[in-house]
């Protein structure tokens, strides 16, 4: 025959039930709270990422930022050099080197005819555009001046096969607006038996851009 003995009486088992139930809903609230920390916890570690992220980005921007500045500077530098290079190069391209005329018009003068005085004076000339939207006129215009004494019966007809030359000549004529002899006349000496003759002659150049 078994016989059970049950030790406890009602009032214990009934408290031993309580604190199981006491313990079991204890447990709960704490994997609870634990569940609600990890999540919290979860968002800050992501918001504190995305901050960071957020951060390096703008430091990144910042840096290209200055970079990008720094390459419009060079870019604005380079330019403003190529423009002044370019002006030079404009400006030497009109300008009109006396040299030349020299060389070649010492070639083109006869025996019989003396050079007194030669003149080369220049002018910046700035014409407004025609048309809207473009670029204003920068021109260089040149004068030339010459005064000559011819000698002997035929001065004259001299002057004039020399004035014919310079109209041909590749530093004269040839790149001139206008190349005329202005006048003659005869020189008057002491003796007043001469038959030299003055002459004086003018010229423009053409119009050259700078």
């Amino acid at each position: 025959m078994n016989l059970n003995v049950n030790l406890m009486d009602s009032p214990e088992i009934q408290a031993r039930k309580g604190f199981k139930k006491k313990h079991a809903f204890q447990g709960l609230g704490f994997l609870l709270l634990l569940g609600v920390v990890l999540f919290i916890g979860q968002h800050v570690l992501a918001n504190l990422k995305e901050k960071s992220a957020i951060k390096a980005l703008q430091n990144e921007i910042r840096l290209n930022e200055k970079k990008y500045n720094s390459l419009l500077t060079m870019r604005e530098e380079n330019n403003w050099a190529e423009k002044i290079k370019e002006e030079l190069e404009q400006w030497k391209e009109s300008s009109l080197v006396i040299n030349p005329l020299a060389v070649e018009l010492v070639g083109l003068v006869p025996e019989n005819i003396q050079l007194l005085e030669m003149g080369l004076a220049g002018e910046l000339v700035f014409r407004s555009a025609k048309v809207k939207g473009e670029s204003d006129e920068r021109l260089r215009t040149y004068s030339f001046s010459l005064a000559g004494r011819s000698e002997g019966e035929n001065s004259e007809d001299a002057v004039l096969e020399f004035v014919k030359k310079l109209r041909a000549a590749e530093n004269f004529g040839t790149v001139m607006e206008s190349l005329r002899l202005s006048r003659t006349e005869r020189e008057v000496r002491l003796n007043n038996n001469t038959t030299n003759r003055l002459f004086f002659i003018d010229g423009q150049y053409k119009e050259r851009v700078w």
